[in-house]
């Protein structure tokens, strides 16, 4: 979501750049919709709402030379530079927008957020949902497929958004940058590792390869 401040006078030419910024992002795969809303109070206030199907659609406008190359029409109709709500994606990633150059939190930090949760939800459903599956006679190619099932949907709409809030800083693509926090964050990261690790190899009753022992 966009919030734009349109210069007195300039609307109509608003109006115009976004028609075209609109046609041009529907022309780009995984394009859903845009939302142009005018504030009640104050007809210099917009908000643009953007949807693409997933975030790496989106990231595809977002650095498209298409959008760059009309970003410099939209910026001379605004009074001060747009801006950008914050927000996370469901696996670890903030979008934000910064003197209007939107900026995502690296791919290494998220690829160890991801592992982060990912290991012991493995490990744990392996220990739990496994035997559970092959007590009521499921197959192997069956169990595992729960499993999965179970697993995206725990790391989608719990796991991961909860993690992401508690690393947010960190995982902030402006604030995250700053030295000391992200060693810190990647100190963090690296501990809980270090936890997980040593509890799934020193707790017999957590390892599920010896379940049925």
């Amino acid at each position: 979501m966009y919030d734009h401040v349109v210069v007195v006078g300039k609307e109509n030419e608003f109006l115009r750049t976004q028609r075209h910024l609109i046609d041009l992002s529907s022309r780009f795969s995984g394009y859903e919709s845009v939302m142009l809303l005018r504030s009640v109070t104050d007809s210099t206030q917009w908000k643009s709402v953007l949807r693409f199907r997933t975030e790496q659609q989106l990231a595809e406008w977002m650095a498209s030379p298409e959008r760059a190359a009309a970003l410099p029409k939209l910026r001379a109709e605004l009074a001060e530079d747009f801006t950008e709500t914050t927000r996370s994606t469901p696996f670890g990633t903030i979008l934000r927008t910064e003197n209007g150059q939107t900026r995502a939190t690296p791919n290494w930090k998220t690829a160890m957020i991801i592992l982060l949760v990912l290991y012991p939800t493995v490990m744990t459903l392996s220990r739990f949902l496994g035997p559970l599956l092959d007590g009521i006679g499921a197959p192997p190619w069956l169990s595992m497929w729960l499993s999965q099932i179970v697993s995206v949907g725990a790391m989608t709409w719990f796991l991961m958004p909860t993690v992401t809030r508690w690393f947010r800083h960190w995982l902030d693509p402006v604030d995250g940058a700053v030295p000391r926090t992200n060693w810190r964050g990647v100190a963090a990261v690296i501990a809980v590792y270090v936890v997980t690790l040593t509890l799934f190899a020193s707790v017999k009753w957590l390892q599920f390869w010896d379940y049925f022992d």
